[in-house]
């Protein structure tokens, strides 16, 4: 039986008494789904385990300092840590940002680097979302785990994690062009708001990237949960890979992926 370590929300409840339990409903509901490929998920919040983690896993895109205590500053964060048996199948990460304008944030440098000087150029000119929120990432998948549904699973179950846990505003996120893509963040991520951040040199990777930010609001996240929880209890015998938008066909399926999951 897989489980799920939910830790107490360390402010007000969310919105409303109905916004959280639609969230905790989706949290045990992806729970489940998850068990049904053996997988168990736990949160930690010491984030030099998911360090250690990406610093030596295969197929690692390396590890990014948003999320790496040896580089920046974390009011709060946590990683959720995806175990078949003992083994790692997946890790992702959420750091709490309480802040008025999250564009100036990331303009001063401050997810990447303490050093103040370390300002980074982008395309957005508006303050964007404020507030209480959560900038997530961090996503690897073991390549033996890849294409069962995982990333479709996981940020979404993050997203909502982090905002139980935070009573947040908002949910930030950003992807690489090689990844954009794929399509990935926008069928399997479900990100609700997809804007070009940076074209040119970028100093974190010392080359030159073309990074997507993602956003997603309150309301967002509730109803895509709501929609989500619906999804995953209409049929307790599909798995993640069923219902992912982009994920590996089954051997005993001819398709999959037909089903409009936002």
């Amino acid at each position: 039986m897989s489980i799920q370590l939910i830790e107490p929300s360390t402010s007000a409840p969310t919105g409303s008494a109905s916004d959280s339990a639609v969230l905790e409903d989706y949290l045990f509901a992806a729970t489940e789904m998850l068990s049904r490929d053996d997988l168990r998920v736990t949160t930690e919040t010491d984030m030099t385990g998911w360090v250690d983690v990406i610093a030596s896993a295969p197929r690692s895109a390396g590890v990014n300092p948003t999320f790496n205590p040896a580089k920046t500053d974390h009011a709060d964060a946590y990683w959720l840590h995806v175990r078949h048996g003992s083994r790692t199948a997946a890790v992702i990460a959420a750091r709490y940002i309480e802040c008025p304008a999250y564009y100036d944030f990331v303009r001063a440098g401050t997810l990447w680097s303490r050093d103040s000087s370390a300002t980074v150029e982008i395309l957005i000119g508006d303050a964007g979302p404020g507030g209480r929120l959560a900038h997530t990432g961090g996503l690897w998948v073991d390549p033996d785990y890849r294409g069962i549904g995982l990333s479709w699973l996981m940020p979404r179950f993050n997203h909502c994690f982090a905002v139980r846990r935070w009573n947040l505003d908002s949910v930030t996120a950003m992807v690489f062009e090689g990844l954009k893509k794929t399509g990935i963040p926008e069928k399997n991520y479900g990100s609700e708001v997809s804007r070009l951040m940076i074209d040119g040199d970028f100093a974190p990777t010392g080359r030159p990237e073309r990074i997507t930010s993602l956003e997603y609001t309150l309301p967002f996240l509730v109803e895509r949960a709501r929609h989500d929880a619906e999804l995953i209890g209409n049929d307790g015998d599909q798995q993640m890979r069923d219902l992912a938008p982009i994920a590996s066909q089954r051997n005993d399926q001819a398709a999959i992926n037909r089903r409009d999951v936002a």
